[in-house]
């Protein structure tokens, strides 16, 4: 069938699977390979670092308001907050759009000089430690905490990929 020259061409949704706006829900698959039944949202983000991403760093999400960098993964500054913070699900090279986790459960960065025990409140903590969640010493959620620990890390200087509940809340005393 020939094709037309002046036929429409349809818009691409704004939703399509890989825009940065569509949220996707999978499940987390363990060390062995198995999918397990709990789940994780993840979502498409450009990479705004100013580095590659690498696979479970922890990112700050942005929002611009520039449509072709919009959402954005930003590296962690000094005196700021993350109460909004990323995964990232895949190595992304500077520049580029890439997959990162939002909410649920993922495998993250954790450093562990400060002894990260099971069930206790991660944060970030930016300049020395970058990229990577470091134990609050509490079970008791603050204004800090962005995730939750799975499983216990303690190896002085060093950072490992485990198990963690990342939270996409806002906290509230209240």
């Amino acid at each position: 069938m020939p094709v037309r020259l002046n036929a429409a061409i349809p818009a691409r949704s704004s939703l399509a699977a890989d825009s940065p706006e569509f949220e996707r829900t999978t499940f987390y698959v363990d060390s062995t390979g198995v999918v397990t039944g709990e789940p994780r949202i993840s979502k498409r983000f450009y990479n705004a670092t100013g580095a590659a991403l690498v696979v479970g760093g922890v990112y700050l999400r942005a929002e611009d308001g520039d449509e072709e960098t919009a959402p954005a993964l930003i590296a962690l500054a000094a005196g700021t907050v993350p109460l909004r913070c990323a995964v990232a699900a895949e190595a992304v090279p500077i520049a580029s759009y890439g997959e990162a986790y939002i909410e649920g459960w993922c495998n993250a960065l954790c450093h562990g000089t400060t002894p990260v025990v099971k069930d206790q409140f991660l944060k970030t903590v930016a300049g020395t430690i970058i990229n990577a969640f470091v134990s609050e010493g509490a079970t008791t959620q603050s204004a800090k905490s962005a995730a939750v620990a799975a499983e216990a890390y303690s190896s002085a200087g060093n950072t490992a990929l485990k198990k963690v509940f990342l939270l996409n809340e806002l906290y509230d005393p209240d």
